[in-house]
């Protein structure tokens, strides 16, 4: 005995053992709230064909049905019909299928040669309003029959409404399919093995009657609940493994069903399809294990409150402009969960709007910008209550209400003229303390048509500048017409101001008084008068040559008080005189610029004629008589400030002038030149502004040339002593001198006024090379004589 009892044992935990073997945290770890049934003992099946489910419209049910199908392959416990064999079995009558009694779907299922069949309800399939929003709602009921025993293995529901009103209907579908599949792959371990002997008797057996359980004999039900009915029984008054909750509209039926629970919740919620203040009758069918059913309990009767009453005391206040404020006293009901407020415009008969909904007991429309009430208008509003199952009460009588007027008209708006190119505008600002800002709009004419110009975002603001900046970016002398209006923060707008002028200021006037000094060395000074344009920042001042008219603007002078120019053509100022031209006539005018640069017209010209530069020297005389020097000489300049005189030499035949001499006075004589050379000179004059003349002309000048040398030299010898004689040149000579011409060098021997010279032999020795130079009177030497040679006899 002990050991069949430790094989049974054993036997029962490896069972266990491979019921949870390779648990699925898919269906494992989620929490279900269905209501499941799962026969105590365990039928073996493997093969199910799942029938299309019976639904509010076939494609419902066949939908469902194909959720739980997917849902019962991820389970890998049975092996599923496909449907193509259904079809190629069934053909077209498939859908018709759905809603078959249990015999009927055995039949079917032993057609497929399935060992089980799953057929199913889809009790609700729809949306449902709460709180003013609505939510998927899914009702299902599966359940798996044998066919051989046609008994129930498992069976499951679940009816839910999904957490967020943005879930859609399908994905709710499928939420509400996997937490059923959830609860029943849960307990599907606590089924147990039918041994094979049981197992097929059960399949070839008739079905043994089952004892129906008894149901209970003590069901309650509440009454006055919020679309709503809560059921409740003593868990201990009844032998049934599930209860049916059935309910009908009268105490006679007909009855349907509403769920299976389990006998052990002791409570049941009917919160599904009930209307306000309706009665419902409501009873228990007890289901055994083996699905056999009791009688009926008996009927309950229970009453669902009636919607909420009219919110009292509504009041209703414009606190601020397109703003009404509003204000109740809750009804007396339970489960408010809010309100809505609706309004209509002050006609007969009145069209309501709902504004929106609140769960407080005030509400406030408008206020914002963008909001549709219109300033000075007269508005009805009522308010009605809405419990938490969406039940809508009786509205509140209406009150009337008045908006606040727009804001009052802009005063004291000013536009100020003759400003440059900008007009600046002022105004006191609105005293009342929701306005936002100001309007400004501009036109050209006082009829308009007016433009909008700008949107002043500052409440306190006080002025504005059209044109942007000052100076600015309007016309010169353009007249214009301003208006402004008030803007409070929800956008209403007061009225036009009256629309006020204002113009720009005009270009200014041509610069008077226009005069020159002339006469100045390469310059020219220019005056003028101030301009009587308090605007005017500077001028600008234009040159042109003699007659012609190629201005060219010569100065940009900077301050209305800065009136004359000393025009140098661009030359440093620490130069000693300008750049214009000598004894040039030139022409001047003047324009004015304001703050915006806008130009005058031109002044009046005026004429200059500057200093001319200084005559060419004349009467340039040069000498050819003095030794190695050419001494000059000139006439003075005309011009009283001639500080000097520049003179310049170059080669007889050459091109190339060099500076000899820069003199103050009309004399200069250059030095170190070879005798008879011949050379060029020309001279200019520079006055005290450095103005240079043209050179004068050019005049040749020649160094003394040297004197011709004696010609005819000649010597006798007569008793040691050679007396040598020679004819003097055509020249005023002075001296000769008598010279011994060596091999590499000459020695002087004598100087003799005369032609003659008588030298002995203590002199000449024995023989010498003589030869003569003649001395003129500026002490030139010419160049030597022929050269004799004297010898004396041998003794």
């Amino acid at each position: 005995m002990a050991s069949a009892t430790l094989v049974l044992l054993l036997l029962a935990l490896a069972a266990g053992c491979a019921s949870t073997a390779g648990t699925d945290p898919y269906f494992a770890a989620r929490k279900s709230r269905a209501n499941v049934y799962v026969a105590p003992e365990r039928v073996d099946i493997s093969k199910v064909a799942v029938l299309p489910f019976k639904g509010p419209t076939e494609l419902i049910g066949a939908s469902v049905s194909d959720l739980v199908v997917t849902e019962i392959l991820r389970t890998r416990k049975y092996t599923l019909v496909e449907r193509g064999q259904m079809a190629n079995v069934l053909g077209e009558t498939e859908l018709a299928l759905a809603g078959l009694s249990e015999s009927k779907a055995v039949e079917v299922a032993r057609m497929l040669g399935a060992e089980g069949v799953v057929i199913g309800t889809v009790d609700e399939y729809t949306m449902q309003a709460k709180g003013g929003k609505t939510y998927a709602v899914v009702g299902v009921a599966v359940r798996l029959i044998h066919c051989a025993s046609g008994r129930i293995v498992w069976s499951s529901d679940l009816a839910q409404m999904a957490d967020s009103p943005n879930t859609p209907l399908a994905a709710h579908a499928r939420a509400v399919v996997h937490e059923l599949m959830c609860g029943l792959y849960q307990d599907w371990a606590r089924q147990q093995s039918l041994s094979p002997a049981r197992a097929g008797r059960a399949a070839t057996g008739p079905p043994q009657p089952a004892v129906p359980p008894v149901a209970p004999s003590d069901l309650k039900a509440s009454d006055m609940g919020l679309r709503a009915v809560a059921l409740s029984w003593s868990t201990g008054m009844t032998t049934a493994d599930r209860l049916r909750i059935e309910r009908a509209a009268s105490p006679d039926g007909p009855f349907a069903r509403v769920a299976e629970v389990r006998p052990s919740t002791g409570a049941f919620m009917d919160d599904r399809g009930l209307q306000d203040a309706s009665t419902y009758y409501y009873r228990v069918v007890a289901l055994g294990a083996d699905g056999a059913a009791s009688k009926p309990s008996a009927v309950v009767e229970s009453m669902t409150a009636p919607p909420p009453g009219p919110p009292a005391k509504l009041q209703a206040e414009a606190p601020s402009s397109r703003c009404v404020a509003l204000a109740w006293t809750p009804p007396r009901a339970e489960g408010i969960a809010r309100y809505r407020v609706e309004r209509a415009a002050d006609a007969e008969p009145p069209v309501w709007q709902l504004r929106g909904e609140t769960g407080q007991t005030s509400f406030t429309d408008g206020g914002r910008a963008g909001c549709d009430l219109a300033d000075s208008t007269i508005y009805r509003y009522r308010v009605t209550a809405v419990n938490r199952v969406g039940a809508v009460g009786e509205p509140s009588p209406p009150v009337r209400v008045k908006t606040q007027p727009p804001p009052a008209t802009v005063a004291g708006f000013l536009a100020t003229s003759e400003q440059v190119r900008c007009v600046p505008l002022a105004w006191t600002p609105g005293a009342e303390p929701d306005i936002a800002g100001y309007e400004i709009e501009r036109a050209e004419t006082p009829e308009g048509p007016f433009a909008p110009l700008a949107s002043v975002q500052d409440p306190v603001a006080r002025n504005h500048l059209d044109g942007r900046r000052d100076p600015g970016t309007l016309p010169d002398a353009a007249t214009f017409w301003y208006r402004i209006r008030a803007v409070n923060r929800v956008g209403a707008q007061g009225d036009w101001c009256t629309a006020v002028p204002a113009t720009t200021r005009a270009t200014p006037p041509a610069p008077a008084g226009l005069h020159t000094v002339e006469g100045l060395p390469r310059a020219v000074e220019v005056a003028w008068e101030p301009s009587p344009d308090e605007k005017v920042v500077g001028y600008e001042v234009a040159r042109a040559t003699g007659g012609t008219d190629d201005w060219v603007v010569v100065e940009r002078l900077e301050g209305r008080e800065t009136t004359r120019l000393l025009d140098r053509a661009g030359a440093r100022a620490s130069a000693p005189t300008g750049r214009l031209k000598d004894g040039a006539a030139y022409a001047y005018r003047v324009r004015a610029f304001n703050t915006a640069e806008a130009r005058s017209p031109w002044s009046e010209t005026a004429q200059a004629v500057t200093k001319p530069a200084p005559v060419a020297p004349a009467a340039l005389r040069t000498t050819d008589d003095l030794p190695g020097t050419v001494a000059l000489t000139w006439d003075a300049n005309p011009e009283p400030d001639i500080a000097s005189y520049v003179v310049e030499a170059c080669a007889g035949n050459g091109s190339r002038w060099r500076e000899i001499a820069r003199v103050a006075t009309c004399g200069a004589e250059e030095t170190g030149l070879d005798p008879g050379e011949n050379r060029r000179y020309r001279v200019k004059a520079v006055d005290a502004h450095t103005h240079e003349s043209a050179w004068s002309d050019e005049t040749p000048g020649t160094a003394r040339p040297l004197p011709a040398p004696p010609s005819g030299l000649n010597a006798e010898v007569e008793e040691g002593v050679a007396t040598l004689s020679w004819e003097p040149p055509d020249a005023a000579i002075t001296a000769f001198r008598v010279y011994r011409k060596r091999f590499l060098f000459a020695t002087q021997l004598a100087s003799t006024a005369d032609p003659v010279a008588v030298l002995g032999a203590d002199k000449l020795g024995r023989g010498a090379s003589i030869y003569v130079t003649a001395i003129d009177e500026a002490g030139l030497e010419s160049p030597p004589s022929e050269r004799i040679e004297v010898r004396f006899p041998k003794n």
